[in-house]
């Protein structure tokens, strides 16, 4: 998440659910958290549009690294906008900001339950 305030209210309510986080400021932070990171990950959760990755790019290049890893997308535009773009395919898991806590924590939950094909990639 490129808007550090969204990205702190978003660590802040994954850590206190109990979420270990890595906040990256965009893509190429975010990728480098990942190369330098041992563990396991759960899941990626992005914003659509942020440069110089937007959020599909940085969800391809994680997923090259960790395959079938589950994406959450996160845009402020309406989805509509974001697949008429070809930012995002239809049907992968994407929360609307603003957001709120539960809104966020029911997302990734839906995010971690899709089928494998169903996820981004």
């Amino acid at each position: 998440e490129d808007e550090a305030g969204v990205r702190e209210v978003a660590r802040n309510s994954l850590e206190r659910a109990g979420w270990k986080v890595l906040a990256a400021a965009d893509g190429v932070e975010a990728l480098e958290l990942l190369d330098a990171h041992g563990g396991a990950l759960d899941a990626l959760v992005t914003d659509v549009v942020m440069p110089p990755l937007n959020g599909r790019e940085l969800a391809s290049a994680v997923q090259a690294r960790r395959p079938g890893l589950p994406v959450l997308y996160v845009s402020g535009y309406p989805e509509s906008v974001i697949t008429r773009n070809g930012l995002l395919a239809p049907g992968l898991s994407l929360l609307r900001k603003p957001f709120e806590a539960p809104d966020l924590l029911a997302a990734l939950a839906a995010a971690l339950q899709k089928e494998p094909g169903q996820r981004a990639g």
